[in-house]
Protein backbone atom coordinates (compact mmCIF):
# COMPACT_ATOMS: atom_id res chain seq x y z
CA UNK A 1 0.00 0.00 0.00
CA UNK A 2 1.00 3.73 -0.67
CA UNK A 3 -0.15 5.83 2.82
CA UNK A 4 0.28 9.67 2.38
CA UNK A 5 1.58 11.15 5.58
CA UNK A 6 -0.60 13.44 5.45
CA UNK A 7 -0.68 16.63 7.75
CA UNK A 8 -3.05 18.34 5.70
CA UNK A 9 -0.97 21.16 4.87
CA UNK A 10 -0.35 22.27 1.09
CA UNK A 11 2.76 20.08 0.29
CA UNK A 12 1.78 16.91 1.30
CA UNK A 13 -1.37 17.56 -0.83
CA UNK A 14 0.47 18.52 -3.85
CA UNK A 15 3.06 15.33 -3.10
CA UNK A 16 0.01 13.26 -3.80
CA UNK A 17 -0.22 14.39 -6.88
CA UNK A 18 3.01 12.86 -7.84
CA UNK A 19 2.34 9.74 -6.26
CA UNK A 20 -1.39 8.47 -5.92
CA UNK A 21 -1.92 7.56 -2.38
CA UNK A 22 -4.16 4.49 -1.17
CA UNK A 23 -4.64 6.34 1.75
CA UNK A 24 -4.45 9.77 3.47
CA UNK A 25 -3.15 9.37 6.95
CA UNK A 26 -3.89 12.26 9.17
CA UNK A 27 -3.57 13.13 12.91
CA UNK A 28 -5.83 15.30 14.11
CA UNK A 29 -4.41 16.86 17.20
CA UNK A 30 -7.70 18.80 18.22
CA UNK A 31 -5.92 21.63 17.28
CA UNK A 32 -6.54 22.56 13.46
CA UNK A 33 -8.13 25.53 11.99
CA UNK A 34 -11.57 25.11 10.59
CA UNK A 35 -10.29 25.77 7.35
CA UNK A 36 -8.18 22.70 7.51
CA UNK A 37 -11.08 20.85 8.62
CA UNK A 38 -13.08 21.49 5.47
CA UNK A 39 -10.25 20.60 3.27
CA UNK A 40 -9.82 17.22 4.61
CA UNK A 41 -12.72 15.63 2.92
CA UNK A 42 -12.21 17.69 -0.36
CA UNK A 43 -8.65 16.61 -0.81
CA UNK A 44 -9.36 13.02 -0.20
CA UNK A 45 -12.25 13.04 -3.12
CA UNK A 46 -9.47 15.18 -5.42
CA UNK A 47 -6.98 12.37 -4.98
CA UNK A 48 -9.15 9.53 -5.12
CA UNK A 49 -7.80 7.61 -1.43
CA UNK A 50 -9.76 6.76 1.31
CA UNK A 51 -9.34 9.36 4.54
CA UNK A 52 -8.63 7.97 7.78
CA UNK A 53 -8.56 10.56 11.06
CA UNK A 54 -6.72 9.63 13.98
CA UNK A 55 -8.14 11.60 17.07
CA UNK A 56 -6.08 13.02 19.68
CA UNK A 57 -6.19 15.78 23.00
CA UNK A 58 -3.54 17.98 23.57
CA UNK A 59 -4.83 18.72 27.10
CA UNK A 60 -4.07 14.93 27.68
CA UNK A 61 -0.57 14.28 26.53
CA UNK A 62 0.04 17.92 28.47
CA UNK A 63 -1.44 16.55 31.62
CA UNK A 64 0.39 13.39 31.49
CA UNK A 65 3.60 15.20 30.60
CA UNK A 66 3.22 17.50 33.68
CA UNK A 67 4.84 20.14 31.04
CA UNK A 68 4.01 22.33 28.35
CA UNK A 69 5.60 21.42 25.01
CA UNK A 70 7.75 23.49 23.21
CA UNK A 71 11.04 23.35 20.59
CA UNK A 72 12.83 21.88 22.26
CA UNK A 73 10.15 19.50 24.36
CA UNK A 74 7.65 18.72 21.30
CA UNK A 75 6.44 15.97 22.94
CA UNK A 76 3.22 16.77 21.57
CA UNK A 77 4.65 15.85 17.54
CA UNK A 78 5.62 12.38 18.63
CA UNK A 79 2.18 11.88 20.93
CA UNK A 80 -0.43 12.78 18.49
CA UNK A 81 1.29 12.33 15.43
CA UNK A 82 3.89 9.70 14.85
CA UNK A 83 2.90 7.02 17.67
CA UNK A 84 -0.76 7.02 16.81
CA UNK A 85 0.00 7.06 13.08
CA UNK A 86 2.89 4.01 13.51
CA UNK A 87 1.03 2.43 15.55
CA UNK A 88 -2.29 2.55 13.39
CA UNK A 89 0.57 1.36 10.12
CA UNK A 90 1.63 -1.54 11.73
CA UNK A 91 -1.39 -3.06 12.40
CA UNK A 92 -3.27 -1.68 9.24
CA UNK A 93 -0.62 -1.01 6.59
CA UNK A 94 2.95 -2.53 7.32
CA UNK A 95 5.94 -2.54 5.10
CA UNK A 96 4.04 0.48 3.12
CA UNK A 97 5.27 2.88 1.30
CA UNK A 98 4.81 5.98 2.95
CA UNK A 99 4.53 9.81 1.29
CA UNK A 100 5.86 13.00 3.01
CA UNK A 101 5.49 16.72 1.56
CA UNK A 102 9.27 17.29 2.23
CA UNK A 103 9.85 20.59 -0.17
CA UNK A 104 13.25 20.50 -2.40
CA UNK A 105 14.54 22.49 0.29
CA UNK A 106 14.31 20.25 3.70
CA UNK A 107 17.04 17.17 2.95
CA UNK A 108 17.71 17.11 6.92
CA UNK A 109 14.20 16.17 7.74
CA UNK A 110 14.24 13.67 4.71
CA UNK A 111 17.28 12.12 5.61
CA UNK A 112 16.02 12.16 9.54
CA UNK A 113 12.97 10.43 8.34
CA UNK A 114 14.21 7.85 5.66
CA UNK A 115 16.63 6.23 8.11
CA UNK A 116 14.09 6.23 11.09
CA UNK A 117 11.24 4.54 8.58
CA UNK A 118 13.68 2.07 7.33
CA UNK A 119 14.46 0.84 11.14
CA UNK A 120 10.54 0.90 11.43
CA UNK A 121 10.14 -1.64 7.82
CA UNK A 122 8.97 0.87 5.29
CA UNK A 123 9.85 2.96 2.32
CA UNK A 124 9.35 6.93 2.39
CA UNK A 125 8.81 8.70 -0.48
CA UNK A 126 9.40 12.52 -0.83
CA UNK A 127 8.29 13.33 -4.54
CA UNK A 128 8.52 17.30 -4.14
CA UNK A 129 12.16 17.17 -3.66
CA UNK A 130 12.64 14.91 -6.79
CA UNK A 131 10.28 17.34 -8.52
CA UNK A 132 12.43 20.31 -6.87
CA UNK A 133 9.40 22.13 -5.93
CA UNK A 134 9.09 24.54 -3.39
CA UNK A 135 6.30 25.54 -0.69
CA UNK A 136 4.58 28.68 -2.60
CA UNK A 137 3.73 26.45 -5.65
CA UNK A 138 2.18 23.86 -3.32
CA UNK A 139 0.07 26.45 -1.44
CA UNK A 140 -1.36 28.14 -4.76
CA UNK A 141 -2.56 24.78 -5.76
CA UNK A 142 -3.92 23.53 -2.27
CA UNK A 143 -5.74 26.61 -1.91
CA UNK A 144 -7.45 26.56 -5.49
CA UNK A 145 -8.28 22.35 -5.67
CA UNK A 146 -8.88 22.36 -1.64
CA UNK A 147 -10.55 26.08 -0.48
CA UNK A 148 -9.37 28.94 1.16
CA UNK A 149 -6.96 28.33 4.17
CA UNK A 150 -6.88 31.12 6.30
CA UNK A 151 -3.66 30.64 7.68
CA UNK A 152 -1.71 30.09 4.29
CA UNK A 153 -3.52 33.51 3.18
CA UNK A 154 -2.64 35.11 6.59
CA UNK A 155 1.09 34.44 5.44
CA UNK A 156 1.62 32.16 8.28
CA UNK A 157 4.37 29.65 7.04
CA UNK A 158 2.42 26.36 8.23
CA UNK A 159 -1.48 25.20 8.08
CA UNK A 160 -1.16 23.03 11.12
CA UNK A 161 -2.27 23.66 14.82
CA UNK A 162 -4.28 26.44 13.93
CA UNK A 163 -1.08 28.81 13.72
CA UNK A 164 -0.15 28.12 17.19
CA UNK A 165 2.70 25.48 17.01
CA UNK A 166 4.50 25.21 19.91
CA UNK A 167 7.68 25.09 17.63
CA UNK A 168 6.92 28.56 16.12
CA UNK A 169 8.84 31.67 16.92
CA UNK A 170 7.38 34.99 19.05
CA UNK A 171 6.74 36.84 15.53
CA UNK A 172 3.68 34.02 14.94
CA UNK A 173 2.67 33.51 18.33
CA UNK A 174 2.21 37.40 18.22
CA UNK A 175 0.66 36.83 15.26
CA UNK A 176 -1.82 34.38 16.78
CA UNK A 177 -2.44 36.47 19.21
CA UNK A 178 -3.90 39.18 16.82
CA UNK A 179 -5.56 36.92 14.57
CA UNK A 180 -7.08 34.29 17.16
CA UNK A 181 -7.29 35.72 20.75
CA UNK A 182 -9.16 32.77 22.18
CA UNK A 183 -7.09 29.82 20.56
CA UNK A 184 -3.96 32.49 22.17
CA UNK A 185 -5.83 32.44 25.67
CA UNK A 186 -6.17 28.79 25.54
CA UNK A 187 -2.32 28.05 25.40
CA UNK A 188 -2.11 30.69 27.86
CA UNK A 189 -4.07 29.07 30.27
CA UNK A 190 -1.65 26.17 29.38
CA UNK A 191 1.27 28.21 30.26
CA UNK A 192 -0.17 29.06 33.22
CA UNK A 193 -1.29 25.78 34.91
CA UNK A 194 2.13 24.35 34.34
CA UNK A 195 3.88 26.85 36.12
CA UNK A 196 1.37 26.88 38.85
CA UNK A 197 1.83 23.19 38.88
CA UNK A 198 5.91 22.92 39.58
CA UNK A 199 6.33 26.73 41.09
CA UNK A 200 8.38 28.01 38.49
CA UNK A 201 8.00 29.96 35.43
CA UNK A 202 6.95 26.97 32.14
CA UNK A 203 6.55 28.73 28.90
CA UNK A 204 6.47 27.94 24.70
CA UNK A 205 8.93 30.58 23.71
CA UNK A 206 12.42 31.83 25.46
CA UNK A 207 13.76 35.48 24.53
CA UNK A 208 17.20 36.53 25.37
CA UNK A 209 18.07 32.81 26.76
CA UNK A 210 14.87 33.24 29.54
CA UNK A 211 11.59 32.02 29.69
CA UNK A 212 9.17 33.97 27.89
CA UNK A 213 5.93 33.04 28.78
CA UNK A 214 2.58 34.22 26.88
CA UNK A 215 1.31 36.59 29.03
CA UNK A 216 4.28 38.67 28.97
CA UNK A 217 4.31 38.56 25.38
CA UNK A 218 0.85 40.15 25.48
CA UNK A 219 2.19 42.57 27.58
CA UNK A 220 4.85 43.64 25.84
CA UNK A 221 2.26 43.57 22.33
CA UNK A 222 -0.24 45.68 24.19
CA UNK A 223 2.58 47.95 25.58
CA UNK A 224 4.15 48.24 21.77
CA UNK A 225 7.46 46.89 23.08
CA UNK A 226 9.89 46.00 19.99
CA UNK A 227 9.56 42.73 19.06
CA UNK A 228 11.42 40.28 16.68
CA UNK A 229 9.46 40.45 13.23
CA UNK A 230 10.98 37.37 11.41
CA UNK A 231 11.68 34.71 14.39
CA UNK A 232 9.52 32.07 12.97
CA UNK A 233 10.52 29.04 13.97
CA UNK A 234 9.10 25.78 12.34
CA UNK A 235 7.00 23.17 12.07
CA UNK A 236 8.54 20.12 11.57
CA UNK A 237 5.93 17.59 13.29
CA UNK A 238 6.45 13.98 11.32
CA UNK A 239 10.54 13.99 11.35
CA UNK A 240 12.37 11.35 12.29
CA UNK A 241 11.14 9.31 15.42
CA UNK A 242 11.38 12.33 17.55
CA UNK A 243 9.82 12.67 20.94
Amino acid sequence: MTIAMFSGGAASYMACKFVKPDVLLFADTGEEHHDLYKALPIAAKNLGAELVILSGDMDRVIAEHRAIPSPMLPFCSYDLKIKPCFEWLSENAPGSDLIYGFTWDETTRMTKTKQANSKRGFTTLAPLMEAKIGHGQCVDTYIEECGAQSLYERKYPHNNCGGACVKAGISQWKRVLEDDPERFQKWKEREQSISDLHGSTHSILKRHGKAYPLIQLQKDAKANVPLPLEEWGGCSCFTGGEA
